[in-house]
This record gives C-alpha cells, sequence and structure tokens, in this order.
C-alpha cells in the first residue's frame, strides 16, 4: 500500500534513468539532478545513472543528506562499449543511445519494484528511451528541441564543428522519420513533456502530453548593485560552438571601442566554463585588445558561479542551444539578459528584462548585440527596471517548485 505524501495523495515509486546527474553544478550540468529532488517532493524515487556521476553524488549525500529524501540511486554503465565516448561528440550521442538500452537489461536483472517510469531527457528530441518495454506507464521528458547551429557562427571555428553538426541533423531525421525505436516510444508513452512546440512538432502527433519550461532554479539572492559600479558582464556554459562565446566576445570588444578612455577600466567581462575551445576564445580576446578587461574562470560549480553572478550587471547568452539553461540563473539575480532570438534562449527571454538580437550575418550580429549592452550600460534608469523585471519574471515562471508541482499532477493521473 502506497504511503501519503505531505499533500495526503498516495506516494508512488518513480523508477528515473538519468543520464547526468551532477548535483553541485549549474546550468544544464545539475538539470537532472534538481529535477529529480523536484520528484522526490512527493513521490519515492529510484534514480539510475552512470557510475562517473556516482561520486559527486555521494559527497553530495554526506554534506546533504537530508536533499536525498525519498530518494535511491543506483549506478549502471555500458562497460564494454564506454570507450566509444572518447570518439567525440558523435561516439557520445551513439553512447547514450546504447545506454538506453543497456539500462532496460540492467533493471529486470535487479527485479526492481516500481509504479511508473519516466525517462529524462533534456536535451534529445530524436534518441528513444526504451522504458515503455518494462510494462509501467512511461513518461518521457522533458524532450527538447535543438536546431542546427547557423552556418554563419560557425566561421571562427575548425570545420570539423560544422560537420560534426550536419550528420548530427542527419541522424536525427533519422530517427524522426525512420526509427522504429523512436516510433515506439512516442506511442508508448503514458505522457510526453516538450520544452516548446519546436519539439512536439518533430515528435508528431501524441495524444498525452504537456509543456514544461526547460530551465528552473532556486531562488538567489538579489544584491541591489548601484549603477556607479564597475559594469560587470557576465556569462558561462561550455567554451564549445554551440555556446557563441566567441559572438559574446566580439560584442563586448566592439562596446568598450566605443566607451571614453576613462571608463573602459570600468568595464569587465567574466566568462565562466572549460571546454575545448578556451585557447580559441583567449586568442580571440588578445586580438580585439580587450583581453585585461576578460577574466576565464574554469569552473561551473554551482557556488562559485553563484558568487559571480551576484557582482553582475548584465547577462550575455548569444548561445544556438534548444534549451537556454543558465537564462533561470541570470534572472534569479536580476540580471538583463542580452541574447539571440532563436527557439532556446530567445523564446525566453522578453523585452521587459532584456534584448533579443536578431539572428543574421555574423558582423550585423556582433554590432547588435554590442548596442544591446551599451543600452543597457547608458539607460541606467532602464537598466534597474530590467532587474526588477527579472526577479519578477523568476518568481513567476522560473522556481524549481513549479517542476514538482507540475511533475506531482502528472503522475496523479497516470
Amino acid at each position: 500500500m502506497h504511503q501519503p505524501n505531505h499533500n495526503g495523495t498516495p506516494m508512488k515509486t518513480i523508477l528515473i534513468t538519468a543520464f547526468s546527474v551532477q548535483p553541485y553544478k549549474v546550468g544544464e550540468y545539475g538539470l537532472d539532478w534538481n529535477f529529480i529532488r523536484q520528484i522526490a517532493r512527493y513521490q519515492k524515487v529510484i534514480a539510475i545513472t552512470r557510475n562517473q556521476n556516482r561520486e559527486a553524488i555521494e559527497q553530495c549525500y554526506n554534506e546533504y543528506p537530508d536533499n536525498f529524501a525519498n530518494i535511491q540511486f543506483l549506478y549502471y554503465d555500458a562497460k564494454a562499449l564506454i570507450s566509444i565516448k572518447k570518439i567525440g561528440i558523435i561516439g557520445s550521442m551513439l553512447y547514450y543511445f546504447i545506454w538506453q538500452i543497456g539500462v532496460i537489461g540492467y533493471i529486470k536483472r535487479e527485479k526492481l519494484s516500481f509504479d511508473i517510469t519516466h525517462n529524462l531527457n533534456f536535451y534529445f528530441d530524436w534518441i528513444p528511451s526504451f522504458l515503455w518495454s518494462l510494462n509501467k506507464p512511461f513518461v518521457w521528458g522533458p524532450v527538447g528541441f535543438q536546431p542546427k547551429i547557423p552556418k554563419q557562427y560557425l566561421k571562427n571555428y575548425n570545420l570539423k564543428y560544422y560537420l560534426i553538426d550536419r550528420i548530427s541533423w542527419m541522424a536525427k531525421n533519422y530517427f524522426w522519420n525512420f526509427s522504429l525505436s523512436y516510433y515506439l516510444a512516442k506511442n508508448k508513452a503514458g505522457h510526453i513533456i516538450f520544452t516548446n512546440d519546436y519539439a512536439l512538432e518533430n515528435v508528431g502527433k501524441v495524444d498525452n502530453y504537456s509543456f514544461l519550461t526547460s530551465v528552473a532554479c532556486q531562488d538567489n539572492d538579489w544584491i541591489d548593485i548601484s549603477n556607479n559600479a564597475p559594469f560587470a558582464i557576465i556569462s558561462a556554459g561550455r567554451f564549445v560552438p554551440l555556446k557563441g562565446f566567441d559572438l559574446g566576445i566580439e560584442a563586448f570588444a566592439n562596446f568598450v571601442e566605443t566607451l571614453p578612455v576613462h571608463k573602459k577600466s570600468m568595464c569587465h567581462f567574466t566568462l565562466i566554463g572549460e571546454g575545448p575551445e578556451e585557447m580559441l576564445l583567449k586568442k580571440l580576446a588578445k586580438d580585439r585588445n580587450v583581453d585585461h578587461l576578460i577574466t576565464f574562470i574554469p569552473s561551473m560549480d554551482q557556488e562559485f558561479v553563484s558568487e559571480s553572478f551576484k557582482k553582475a550587471s548584465v547577462f550575455i547568452y548569444p548561445s544556438h542551444e534548444g534549451l537556454g539553461t543558465l537564462i533561470a540563473d541570470a534572472l534569479s539575480f536580476g540580471l538583463p539578459i542580452v541574447c539571440l532570438k532563436n527557439v532556446g534562449p530567445g523564446r525566453l527571454v522578453k523585452s521587459d528584462y532584456g534584448i533579443v538580437v536578431p539572428q543574421g550575418d555574423f558582423d550585423e550580429t556582433v554590432h547588435q548585440l554590442s548596442s544591446a549592452l551599451a543600452d543597457i550600460y547608458f539607460q541606467t534608469y532602464k537598466r534597474r527596471s530590467m532587474r526588477i523585471a527579472a526577479r519578477k519574471r523568476f518568481h513567476s515562471s522560473f522556481h524549481w517548485d513549479i517542476w514538482g508541482d507540475q511533475m506531482a499532477k502528472i503522475y496523479a493521473q497516470m
């Protein structure tokens, strides 16, 4: 018999497969972890993830055991094929697909007892889950959508990124149109959660679905920074072409060039993250003569990122991704946001707390991003009103608790 949760409704056991669980990270790194915690507010959770996440999870348990109420973690790897991840992005995608297949056998061998299965899937609307084969109600998602990176925004990078992006796009189209396993996953799902209309359009006609914003975070302390303080621009994420950091550096350099000499030193750009293109980005900063005004910080740890965001004046996020995971973090700190008009960040940012730049020619995009920074810098009254609007938007739409409440309603209907 199911025990009641704190709302008085029966507490079910949810079996979750989550490829990446990193409790100390922010952005896309921390999505699965926070989603699991939200589900566990109302249900019991058995979460299966990879062994490489184990150390961080166990460390977090030792430090914050209360965060693991109603949660049991188990670990599985497709050991015979784990080396294919070394191939790169394509290898990682292939391993992700194989892991989805192999975890079914692991679940059967462990003889786990559960009421509902749920595949957490924030990145791929094209790689199917096989949890439906366990003959329990199956929830799939949040299912996102990642479009092609526009060709003009890859000009600063090695040709391999363009080829990988286009090969990935062909693989997606194969699964969308011809994969039997994909067809079965979407038709066997008792409920599919989408992050936006684009993901729904690609999956096609389904009976039971809902939408859930692709981003959320906890409430962070807002420091009301004086407009006379240094103008601190911040951005964060992996140093890969998808994130568009080269656009951010070019835009910052153009913006600084417009300032009087005595104002230049009062502006600073902090880039938080790590990745294979770090040296390219540092060289770009040096070539544009702004390397002395830019700090690269190789960390995505939650505590450190939060401290950096507290001191910032504006968040620039020229990413081409389909999620926009750090938008919620920026809003929680009351930061105005500058981003591109696309299916990810551009869909989430409104004019009362941000400036959305249309996609187009590379140089024109840089110019408009730079103009957006200047607009926020010079119009101090507007900057403050945008900060207030950002906080309001966070509380109404992007707090983690909204996710937990919505998931409780979905499970109750299954």
